[in-house]
C-alpha cells in the first residue's frame, strides 16, 4: 500500500518538474524523434499528469493522443488537453491492436513482480504496430535507510536495472528497430566505488531520507520543515567540497536514459 501512496504525492505531479527541466525536455525530444511517421494514434501508459502528451501537443503533433494512468493525484494535476484514462498497466482496458504506437516512459522499472510481466504483455497486446519504452540506463541502485524502522529501500521504487542487452529481448513478439541513449554525462566510477565503501560499509550511513519518500515496511515519510531545509543546504555545501575530489579520479561517459523503438512481428 505504501508503494501506491508514493505515487499519490501531489508534489510529484507539477508542470515545472517535467516541462521546465532541461534534462526532461531533452528526454522528451529524443523520444519524439523515435516516433514513426506512419503512426496516427498513441497511447501513453503510465503518463502521470500528461507531461509528455503536453509536450507533443505543444510541438504540433498530428497524432491522436490518449493517456493511461493509475494515480488519482496525477490525474487531478493533469496538464495536457488529451484524454487520460484511469487504470493500471497490468490491465489496459482497450481491445487488441487499438493504437499504432504505445509508449511507456520511465514506468516499467517501478513495476513489482508479476505486474511487470503482465504490463509488458498488455502493452504489446494493445499496440498495433510500434512500442517505445524508456528507462534509466545502467542505473546503479541507490538505497536509503528508514529513520524509523531501519528498512533499507530504493527511494524512487526502482525495482530493476536495464542495459542494452536486456532491452533487446524485452518483448517476445517484437523486433528492436532503434535505440537512443539520452543525456550523456561523466561517470566517475572509481570515486563512486570509494564513496560507497566509505558510506555504506564503514560509516553505515545511507544518507538523508529524501522528502516525500515512503518506507515500504512501516510507512514512515520525511516531512519538509524550515529546519530540514537549512540542514540540507549545509550538507549540500559540504558535499560540494567533497565531490570536487572526484575530478582527480578516472571517468567514463555514460547516459541517464535509454529509449527503444520496437515493431510488432505481426506488422
Amino acid at each position: 500500500m505504501n508503494e501506491k501512496e508514493y505515487y499519490e504525492n501531489e508534489a510529484f505531479w507539477t508542470e515545472e518538474r517535467f516541462l521546465k527541466n532541461n534534462e526532461e525536455l531533452d528526454r522528451f525530444g529524443a523520444i519524439r524523434s523515435l516516433i514513426p511517421h506512419s503512426s496516427k494514434s498513441l497511447l501513453d501508459v503510465g503518463c502521470g499528469n500528461g507531461a509528455f502528451l503536453k509536450y507533443l501537443e505543444d510541438n504540433n503533433t498530428k497524432l491522436k493522443l490518449t493517456g493511461f494512468e493509475r494515480s488519482q493525484a496525477a490525474l487531478s494535476n493533469k496538464i495536457c488537453k488529451s484524454d487520460i484514462i484511469l487504470g493500471s498497466a497490468e490491465k489496459i482496458d482497450f481491445p487488441d491492436n487499438s493504437f499504432d504506437l504505445v509508449v511507456a516512459l520511465e514506468v516499467i522499472e517501478h513495476l513489482p513482480y508479476m505486474v511487470y510481466e503482465k504490463a509488458l504483455s498488455e502493452i504489446q497486446r494493445v499496440s498495433k504496430k510500434y512500442i517505445i519504452i524508456s528507462v534509466p540506463y545502467c542505473e546503479k541502485g541507490r538505497l536509503i535507510r528508514c529513520n524509523y524502522c531501519g528498512c533499507i529501500y530504493s527511494p524512487s521504487y526502482h525495482l530493476r536495472e536495464f542495459n542494452k542487452k536486456r532491452m533487446i529481448n524485452l518483448f517476445s513478439g517484437c523486433k528492436l528497430l532503434k535505440t537512443e541513449l539520452i543525456n550523456r554525462y561523466k561517470k566517475y566510477f572509481v570515486w563512486d566505488f570509494l564513496k560507497d565503501i566509505w558510506y555504506k560499509k564503514i560509516k553505515k550511513d545511507f544518507g538523508e531520507l529524501p522528502l516525500y519518500s515512503i518506507c515500504p515496511q512501516c510507512g514512515f515519510r520525511a516531512k519538509e520543515t524550515s529546519e530540514s531545509k537549512r540542514t540540507l543546504e549545509v550538507q549540500s555545501k559540504k558535499w560540494n567540497v567533497k565531490t570536487s575530489l572526484r575530478y582527480f579520479t578516472p571517468f567514463r561517459y555514460s547516459y541517464t536514459w535509454i529509449a527503444c523503438l520496437y515493431q510488432k512481428n505481426t506488422f
